[in-house]
């Protein structure tokens, strides 16, 4: 493992931002909530609004040629009248779990869903918070604001969405002085090139990492999965249903941890609509339920288990440095 040590200072405000909203909604819940929920329940539903803010901030963000985003104009005033943006809609709190709950039954998958008593632990005050995040006109390190957004959601790499979830996995609050551990890039690639070059013909190959985390094998096998299939038809436009086949037969990743499963299949299904044009991710695209399927939440060393059933081409996964 190395440090995670980008850069980019954009980056660095906005995995710093997103490291204080997290401890400071875990913080606040807790403090309201001392008896009805367990840490790692809160922990769940707060890496569960931030996951869907941000996919719901990169489907608004993200533009075509036209300017055109994921989503219909007008689509946020169906909510709230006169609401434009998502972090319009964040000032009412029913109006955003009505479009939690419209994503929920538009894309299908698994990525959307409310969790168990999350209605009932977050407050209007928790989405204010959430939404001075993601405006970007606040560093929260020193609560100082700016006279322009420190970040925008449509140009963060995807790559990068699975290594803010391996910092909220690593990060421990009482290690806030030791910095965050997680799989670095170049390693990823490095593994990645041995097997699955970008520049080859596509054959059909079953890829499992049994210790997959928040996906970062996962996403860069996709990645390249894809591009094989794109260089094998330079002539076909890769379509929805073309991306869902290749990840549903092709990859596969087992974890201990639920929730980073969940992670897992988000980073994944955004990967999937970084290759689609906005418009066509409203028109066509449902995500495929990955969970139990392709991603298990379980032990890859237990036997009798769902995902033995298959029979892998590359089994791939984080060295033990």
């Amino acid at each position: 493992m190395s440090r995670f040590n980008i850069r980019n200072r954009v980056d660095v405000t906005l995995l710093s931002n997103l490291r204080i909203m997290r401890s400071r909604l875990i913080s606040k819940i807790i403090a309201n909530n001392p008896t009805c929920a367990s840490l790692p329940e809160i922990g769940s539903i707060v890496h569960g609004l931030l996951g869907r803010s941000i996919l719901v901030k990169y489907l608004e963000e993200r533009k075509d040629t036209q300017g055109n985003s994921v989503f219909p104009q007008g689509f946020f005033s169906k909510f709230h009248q006169g609401a434009l943006t998502y972090n319009d809609l964040l000032c009412d709190i029913k109006a955003t779990y009505s479009l939690y709950a419209e994503l929920e039954d538009h894309f299908h998958g698994d990525i959307f869903p409310i969790m168990n008593h999350e209605q009932e632990i977050i407050t209007q005050i928790d989405l204010l918070e959430l939404k001075a995040f993601l405006d970007g006109g606040i560093d929260f390190h020193n609560d100082q604001m700016t006279l322009w957004p420190l970040y925008s959601f449509d140009v963060i790499p995807i790559q990068l969405i699975s290594s803010i979830y391996e910092m909220f996995f690593h990060y421990q609050e009482n290690e806030s002085e030791k910095g965050t551990y997680y799989t670095p890039f170049h390693l990823v690639d490095l593994l990645m090139d041995e097997v699955l070059p970008w520049e080859a013909k596509y054959n059909e190959i079953k890829i499992l990492d049994p210790s997959c985390g928040s996906g970062i094998f996962l996403v860069e096998a996709y990645r390249r999965i894809i591009g094989q299939w794109q260089y094998s038809h330079p002539l076909e436009k890769i379509t929805s249903s073309k991306l869902i086949t290749l990840l549903t037969s092709s990859i596969f990743g087992v974890d201990l941890n639920r929730e980073a499963i969940r992670i897992a299949s988000f980073s994944l299904c955004l990967t999937m609509c970084d290759f689609l044009e906005p418009r066509t991710i409203w028109a066509e695209l449902e995500f495929p339920q990955l969970s139990e399927n392709n991603l298990f939440p379980s032990d890859f060393f237990e036997g009798g288990k769902s995902f033995d059933e298959h029979k892998y081409d590359v089994i791939i996964g984080n060295p033990p440095w």
